[in-house]
This record gives C-alpha cells, structure tokens and sequence, in this order.
C-alpha cells in the first residue's frame, strides 16, 4: 500500500512544491485570479487544473465509501519564477505618465563623456545639478531603458548613483531594462538621489540573471524624501543558476512614504544556491499600498533568509498577493517564523500560496528539512478575512510540519477560507494542534476543500484533537474532506471532537469532512448543539467514516437523523435522509447543558444519557449520567462560603428558602430543558481583633509582633490613612507589626483588617519604652477603651446567584455529575 501511494502522490508532491513558481499556462485556464498592481490595473493568475496548486482530492459527486488520499490533479511547475520568456514587454505594474518630462535621456548615454557623468572603476556617478546646469532646469528626468541584453558598455558596472537632485529634479521615471544584467553581473550597490518626491522604476530596470554564478547586487538606497514609490515587475528580481546564490539582503523603504507600489515579482529571488533577502522594512501608514504577485518570493535549494513580515500600520484594508511571500527550498531552512499583521485592520484578503512553505526532497539521505512558520494570529479589528488556496500551506520532506496554532478573530461578518489553506503534508508528523475560530460570524463562513487536511506518509502524530466552530453563524458550508486526516504510521489520527453552531440559519456538510484514515483511529463525536435543525441543511452520507462515531444533539434522544427533513429533494437545500448508500445510518443523542452562574468561576457542564460518550477533547469535561432522556445534576456549593443549598424559589434579602431546598450532597432531576435555582449562603462574619492593646515595644531593640484577629477565610491589614505608626515600625499585609523603634512613648493607630465577610476597623494602643527605664504594659480592660467598626455577625441571607439548566449554550467548563 505505502509503494501505491508513492506512485500515486510523487506528481502531487511536485505540484505542491510549485506554489513559488509563476509560468505560462501549460492548459486552457478556467478561471482566474486578478490581483489588483500598481496605477490601478490589474495582472492574472492562472488557477488552471493542472498548473494549479491546490488539488481536488474527493469525487464531487456518488463517491466511493473509501476516498483517495490522493488529489485527482497532479499540478507541475512549468517555469522560474523569474523567467524572462514568462514576462510582458511593459507590465501594467508600471505606472503610466500623462506629463511629458523635461529631461529625457537614454541608457546609452551613460556610455559617454560628458561633465555631469563620472565613471571610476566601474563605480557610475550622475551629478544631477550638472546635468541641469547643461539641459535647463530640470523637474522631471527620464531615463529610457534598452532591452534584455543590457548595454555593452555597462555590463562592467560596479555602483550607480545619482547626487545632486536637490536643486530642480524632484521625479525621476528609469524605464524597463535600463540597468539590467545578465550574464557577470558587477552591480552590487545603487543609490537614488535625496530631494526626490517621485519615483518610478520600470520592468527589469535592475534585475540580474545569472546563469552559473552569484548575483551582485546586495545594496539600494531609496531617498528619504521620497513620497510615491512605484516599482515594476521583476525591477530587482534575481535569479541565479549554477550553485549561485542572490546578494540582495535588505530593502527598506522610507518611513514617510504615502503611496508604495510594488509589481509582480519586484524582489522576488530564485536561486540554485540560497536566497539572501532577510529583512523587508514597510512604511509607517502609507495611504496607498500595494503589492504584486510574487513580489518577495523566494526559492533556494539550499535555504531561504527572509524571517518575517510586519504589515504597515495604519491599514484598514489589505491585500497580499498570490505567492506574495511564498518560500522553497530543496536542501536548506525555510526561515519565514513570524507574520504581524495591523491592529485595525478591517478587510484582508490573502492570495494564494501567498505564505505557502515547501522543504526537503523525498529520499531518505536527503537532509530533514522543515517550514518555520509555526503560528498565525489575526487581529480582532478584522471582520472580513478571506485566504485563498494554499495560502498558509506547508509540505515536509522527511520532517514534520510546523504551524501548530492558527487564531481568527473573534466577531466577523465573513469568513472565507478557500481549498488547501492550511493543507499539511508531511512524511514524520504534523504540527496543526490549536484551532480556534471566531465565536460569531454573522454572515458567511466557508470551510474549503482540504482547508485544514493533514496527510502523512511515514509516521508521526495528528495532533488536531478537537474543531469548535463559532457558536452563531448565519450560513455555514464545509467543503468535502475539509477536516480529513490520513496516516500510514500505527499512531491513530487526533480528531475526536467536533462542534457544530448553536445558531445557524443555513448548514452545508460535504463529503468525508472529518473523514478519517489510519491503522487505529480514536471514536469521534460530532455535536450539533441546537434542539430544531437549521432551516436550509444539507448532509450528504458519509461525512465521516462511520466507525466508533456519534451524533449529539440537544433534542429528543434516539431521533434518526431523517427526521430532520420535510423534504427529499437535494436541491431546496434540505437534508437528504437517503443517498447511494442507502439511509442515513446515525442516530441522535440527547444531551443537556447546565450553566453555572455568578460563582467564583462561571462555567458549563454537560448532561449525557447513560452509555453516552463524553466529549473527549475536553479533558475535564463531565461524566456522562441519566437514562433515557432523564437527566440529573450533583448541584455544586460554592467553596468556602457556607453554602446552603438551591432553592427552587427565588431568595432575596435576608428571606429563607420558601420552596424545595436542594442541599449540596443532593441531585435533581433534570426533565425540562430549562431550569432555574437560587443559591443561598450564610454570609462569612468580618474579622474579630482579639486584643487591642499591643505587648510593649522597646527603644532600639527589633520588633514582630502578629495582631491577633479571628475569623474566616484569608485576613488582610491595611493602616488607616488617617493613622501614623511609632517610628520605625511597619505594618505587614499579613498583619505583623515588625521593626525597631527609634522613639519611645504611647501610641495610638487605627488598623483595618478585611475577609470575605468584610471589613472591621479597630484603634489599637502601643508603648514604645526606653532602654534605662523600662515600663510595664498598660492592662487596661477593652471594655474602657473606644470601640468603633461592626459586630462582624451578619444574618443569613439569599444571594441572587442563579444556575441555569437549558438546553442551549456551549461554554466550556468542569464539574462532576453522578447519576441520581
């Protein structure tokens, strides 16, 4: 079996490994994916099947019971990413001009001699107040690019840079090709002028190729004073064949910048060796930002740098590009470890393969190699996410994947997480293990074909115990296989708990959504926490593997699942009680959920039928009691304060229990769906000072003394603020006068001593004697002296705390329940 599936998947691999690489379509596409570049046109991507990364791995329609682990398309990579042949004459990543400049000038003109132009060495000087001394004053300079090749004369250049643009020059326009190298590539450092406000670099304007040796270009300095930056496809795209490897290390672009625009491919690098760029430095708040395709995509065979990604500030709206920060690598690390994304952020759409990680080399004297990416938080400001195919994709060659927690924000409108987001493939193990999605989406939230699907070839653990999904949601669609896990080792798959909205308008199941397939596999129980389905549900069979699994419910115990429909026809969006497979065969069982109100802790437990299974993702979940459709529950006191019992009538004030008192060792039967109880307590006495004249202190000798008080529970002490101590002394929390008097005589002080009963006031007396003549402590009785604060008794009274049993609600919690 493990050799068919070798076969079987070494095209998918292949495919997957593609995510960093854009071609031309090897098919017909049928549709596409526009992403939105600079001056406001658009570039496509294909999501062609067969150039695609994202696979379909399960029939559409009459599956088999046994599903492929396998996706039907096997997708290859047909081209560089930084393929030349692959690229447009003039990309709509670069902006268009509607003013004529004032001063144009063509690449080959750096090839000559002229008194604003100064060549050292290979190191090309442009003095730009020269050059406007010789051409008029110059507000605008164009800088006409050659083709592919590159001029012949530059091909030996080892720095640019432009000086003196202070004077009139404040846009500079370099168009596509104008600095590109192939071949040697000598360029390692450029550097544009201050006193820029505009700048716009053109397709290829800088990139460099390399057919067996290393780029050079390790340094670009963008000015200061620059305000709109547009740069073009591939502009500093490097590509290096051979064992080579890239040069550039850092891109920084200035913190005043208002508008950045970023074209397909711009930084991204490719190398046979590693890729080099580690640090990107963003903007703070631009008010246009915009990225390409690809645009720092890396792929290295022996490692990749870049480790993370801050998002400017200040965005409310943001797109990230297919592929936009997509890395590969063969034989080396992958170092992308940390994504932030800005706090109020509102809308993010991300791409596909936009953060995708691909390492290692089937094989097994091919060194582990694993993804760095390990967590993905979203901020709560966002209410629409959508993230595309393969967006977050991670695949393991002898490793084990590494993203292991991903958080969405807790309130949103709409949810999309499209086909293979999260997919993880990996030979020893995957990562995924904390999942947690919003607790409402008022809109639409969509689960995607093999959005969190985990598949292993060798061995290793499934982590991912439970999925809980939003408690309302307005339509839910989970595509087919889109919580699946597979393995070929002899540990069981995690899934052993999944729970359904409480609220849902219309509720979609597709084919083996938490399938499971394993040598051994745990039971699986499924949780539909609402008493009338949705209106609009459909649940084709199976959506899962149909052993040791059971269906929950907040309804009748022992209803079929048929039940749950009017109507056979699949496509009014009902439950089809029958398919190919004949009826479906689950039965519901009943459940109940008790809510544990205006404790030290509020919380839930659950109420199950005898023989029921618990919701074992929960560790500290309740033990399962009752008997056919009757439920009961051990009521819980509350810990230390004197707990009566539940009445069954509402308490207030200082009034007694007028209806059934429920003591603490008691049960009650839980027929109804809802049920309401009052707790009642004897309240906790305040604090007692048991001597209000202290034992003497003396002059210069150390003191510790520990007031003496009664009562319940833990006891503070705090000095009045109106109180001063003797000299020297302080007074502890804990209630201990400690340290060494440094003036005799009689002191008075008052001191407050608090529980949870409350609080008791008293003026306590000290002596502080002197050494010579030693004094005897007074023995006054307390009943001469003042007494101020409370009796420290108070009645017994009824708290308004309430517990409700109903059969709605999904809070998790503990508490152990016995059969009655």
């Amino acid at each position: 079996m493990r050799s068919t599936l070798r076969t079987l998947t070494s095209a998918m691999i292949a495919g997957l490994l593609a995510f960093a690489t854009v071609g031309t379509a090897q098919a017909e596409p049928t549709a596409e994916a526009t992403t939105t570049s600079t001056a406001g046109s658009t570039t496509t991507a294909s999501t062609t099947p067969g150039t695609d990364t994202s696979p379909s791995p399960a029939p559409t329609s009459s599956p088999s019971a046994t599903p492929s682990t396998t996706p039907i398309a096997t997708p290859t990579a047909t081209s560089s990413p930084i393929d030349s042949s692959a690229r447009p004459v003039r990309p709509a990543s670069v902006p268009s001009r509607t003013k004529t400049p004032i001063g144009v000038l063509h690449v080959a003109n750096f090839c000559g001699a002229y008194p604003w132009l100064s060549e050292v060495s290979g190191s090309l000087t442009i003095d730009l107040a020269k050059l406007d001394e010789a051409q008029g004053p110059l507000s605008e300079l164009t800088i006409q690019g050659g083709d592919e090749d590159g001029i012949d004369c530059l091909s030996n250049l080892t720095s640019i840079s432009f000086i003196n643009a202070r004077t009139h020059v404040s846009s500079m326009i370099i168009e596509e090709y104008a600095f590109r190298q192939a071949g040697t590539n000598t360029l390692t450092s450029i550097t544009f002028p201050e006193g820029l406000a505009s700048l716009s670099i053109g397709t290829d304007a800088f990139a460099q190729v390399s057919v067996s040796g290393d780029n050079r270009l390790s340094t670009v300095k963008f000015p200061s004073t620059v305000i709109s930056l547009h740069i073009g496809a591939y502009a500093f795209a490097q590509t290096s064949g051979g064992s080579g490897s890239t040069a550039l290390t850092e891109v920084t672009f200035p913190a005043g910048l208002r508008d950045l625009q970023l074209g397909d491919w711009a930084f991204a690098q490719d190398a046979a060796g590693a890729t080099t760029l580690s640090s990107i430095t963003f903007p703070d708040a631009p008010d246009t930002f915009t990225l390409g395709v690809g645009v720092f995509n890396q792929s290295g065979r022996s490692g990749t740098s870049l480790t993370e990604v801050s998002f400017p500030r200040g965005l409310t709206s943001l797109t990230v590009p297919s592929q936009a920060f997509g890395q590969r690598s063969e034989k080396g690390a992958l170092t992308l470890s940390s994504i932030t994304f800005p706090n109020g952020l509102i809308a993010l759409d991300i791409g596909s393969g936009a953060f995708s990680q691909s390492s290692g080399m089937a094989g097994a004297s091919n060194p582990e190699v694993r993804p760095a990416l390990t967590s993905v938080q979203f901020p709560n400001s966002i209410t629409e996410l959508t993230i595309g195919e393969n967006a977050f994709l991670q695949v393991a060659h002898n490793a084990a994947t590494a993203l292991a927690s991903v958080t969405f924000p807790d309130q949103m409108i709409s949810l999309t997480v499209e086909a293979y987001a999260f997919y993880q493939w990996s030979d020893l193990g995957a990562a995924l293990s904390d999942l947690t999605f919003p607790t409402k989406v008022s809109g639409r939230m969509k689960i995607g074909d093999s959005a969190f699907r985990v598949q292993l070839y060798e061995s290793g653990a499934i982590p991912l115990a439970s999925v809980v999904f939003p408690r309302e949601v307005g339509n839910l669609e989970i595509d087919q296989v889109a919580f699946m896990q597979s393995t070929e080792g002899a540990q069981p798959v995690g899934l052993s708990g999944v729970v359904l909205p409480q609220t849902v308008t219309s509720l979609s199941i597709g084919y083996f959504a938490f399938n499971a397939q394993a040598q051994t596999t745990h039971g699986l129980s499924l949780y539909f926490p609402f008493s009338t389905p949705p209106a609009r549900t459909w649940i084709p069979f199976p959506i899962d593997n149909g052993e040791h699994v059971t269906w929950y419910w907040f309804g009748e115990d022992g209803a079929d699942i048929a039940d749950w429909t009017t109507m056979q026809d699949n496509r009014v969006g009902r439950v089809a009680p029958q398919d190919d497979a004949g009826p479906l065969p689950h039965r519901l069982v009943g459940y109940r959920s008790v809510n544990i109100k205006n404790v030290a802790k509020p919380y839930t437990v659950y109420v199950y039928p005898d023989g029921a299974n618990r919701l074992e993702p929960y560790q500290d979940q309740a033990d399962t009691y009752g008997d056919n459709g009757t439920w009961t529950l051990n009521l819980p006191p509350k810990a230390g304060d004197g707990f009566l019992g539940w009445c069954t009538t509402e308490v207030t004030g200082t009034a007694s229990c007028e209806g059934d008192l429920h003591a603490t060792s008691g049960s009650m039967s839980l027929d109804n769906v809802t049920t309401t109880l009052w707790g009642t307590w004897a309240a906790v006495p305040a604090p007692t000072f048991e001597e209000l004249v202290l034992t003497e202190a003396t002059l210069g000798q150390p003191y510790d003394l520990a007031i003496s008080l009664s009562g319940q529970g833990p006891i503070t002490c705090a000095l009045d603020p109106e109180s001063v101590l003797p000299p020297g002394l302080t007074l502890t929390e804990q209630c201990h006068l400690i340290g060494t008097p440094t003036a005799a005589g009689q002191y008075t002080f008052s001191v407050a001593a608090t529980n949870q009963g409350g609080t008791t006031t008293e003026e306590l007396s000290l002596q502080v004697g002197s050494n010579s003549t030693p004094t005897p402590t007074p023995t006054t009785p307390p009943d001469e002296l003042a007494h101020t604060g409370s009796e420290g008794t108070v009645p017994l009274t009824g708290l308004a705390l309430v517990l409700t049993v109903t059969g709605l609600g999904l809070i998790l919690g503990r508490h152990q329940l016995r059969k009655q």
